[in-house]
């Protein structure tokens, strides 16, 4: 099976010391400017992965690059894990009260389900053969159980899967970060970091020995748990673990070496996950493991420099930074709810054989502006108002 939970692809398919370390001070919380275009960058790689799947892969290439396209999703689970921990992270460890949990209940859900219900309710009416949900399965497709109940993980709106999986961390976040609130009062900050550090290892060492052996490589009769929250807690472990160094690392001149160099380095990182990536494409088959840890490893390289360091800093960080990323960053949600119904209209109508060049690159096109459209009809339509709505006292 694919990351992405689409159907299974064929086998062989020059200044003073104190002023550097001023100017690459890592921002605070609301400052993460450059995360935006990242999840930008993570959807429409997804985007090209669907397009990919339309085509007619190659069995005899050796170098198939086109097929990872959706190790964008670890991208999106890291900064999940980055994004929704750092608050709660922070006030444990500044010693202030939690975040409001219903407050964050209420935003989380009018962020995510009504987009994805109007999503699900129109490919369900327009495209029927492909998303079957309006029958007695229909609350397990709106209810984001998908990856709980045998047989539908990726039945309705296939790429859901990854939203489901989403939505489990959602509910399990506040239990887990009240649970340690409660447990660690009055130990040392030190104390406190050990301990939450070997709870996030134990968490990503589970992980991987569970889709191995207790959910059989997505085989078998527990194969369905790996595409769960179970077989994906390194993903946002990795991303939680960010956010812990992102706060203990925040102002403190003795940052760690690997932390520097995110800082003042963003391109070399994001060179390195680009070379992992290009290097994984010699990879025949798809050894899920590999990919598992790789799509951590590429993850991280993305988004720790824009963590760490100033977000104007650097060419690399300027060209993320761009007016048309951040953009697509804003309607990323909908870039990923949208593409693949739209690239399997577009192909089931014959638009890869339209034009002169047709095939692939024809379909990419029009997926991606076709997308962009819808992305943006749903953000202004859907998404923005039930944001504003969800942040009313």
């Amino acid at each position: 099976m694919s990351i992405d939970g689409s159907p299974p692809l064929p086998a062989a398919v020059a200044q003073p010391q104190a002023s550097a370390e001023a100017a690459t001070a890592a921002p605070r919380a609301g400052r993460y400017v450059l995360l935006e275009p990242l999840r930008a960058i993570a959807a429409l790689m997804v985007l090209g992965y669907h397009v990919y799947l339309r085509s007619t892969p190659d069995p005899e290439n050796t170098w198939d690059i086109a097929r990872l396209l959706n190790l964008g999703v670890p991208v999106f689970f890291v900064l999940s894990g980055f994004l929704l921990y750092r608050p709660f992270a922070s006030a444990r460890l500044d010693g202030r009260q939690m975040p409001n949990i219903g407050r964050y209940a209420k935003r989380r859900f009018f962020r995510v389900v009504p987009g994805y219900w109007v999503a699900l309710t129109a490919c369900a009416l327009l495209i029927p053969a492909w998303v079957d949900v309006l029958n007695r399965d229909a609350w397990i497709y709106y209810g984001l159980a998908q990856t709980w109940i045998p047989g539908h993980t990726f039945a309705g709106l296939s790429p859901a899967w990854s939203l489901s999986v989403e939505a489990a961390f959602y509910v399990l976040l506040p239990f887990y970060a009240f649970a340690l609130h409660r447990t660690l009062r009055g130990c040392s900050r030190s104390t406190q970091l050990k301990v939450e550090v070997l709870i996030l290892c134990a968490a990503g060492i589970f992980s991987l020995v569970a889709r191995r052996y207790l959910f059989g490589g997505g085989e078998g009769p527990t194969g369905f748990l790996a595409w769960s929250l179970l077989g994906h807690l390194d993903w946002f472990a990795a991303g939680m673990a960010l956010a812990l160094a992102s706060i203990v690392w925040a102002d403190d001149p003795e940052r760690p070496r690997l932390v520097r160099f995110a800082e003042r380095r963003a391109g070399a990182c994001w060179a390195a996950a680009t070379a992992l990536f290009l290097l994984l494409g010699f990879v025949v088959g798809n050894p899920g493991d590999i990919l598992h840890v790789a799509g951590t490893v590429i993850a991280l390289l993305l988004v720790a420099p824009a963590v760490f360091g100033d977000p104007a800093s650097g060419r690399a960080r300027r060209l993320l930074a761009l007016p048309v990323m951040a953009g697509l960053g804003i309607i990323s949600y909908g870039i990923f709810l949208w593409n693949e119904p739209i690239a399997f209209w577009l192909h089931s109508v014959g638009a890869d054989d339209w034009g002169v060049v047709g095939g692939t690159p024809v379909l990419l096109v029009l997926t991606v502006t076709s997308t962009i459209g819808a992305a943006a009809l749903s953000y202004v339509l859907v998404e923005r108002p039930m944001v504003a709505f969800a942040r009313r006292k």
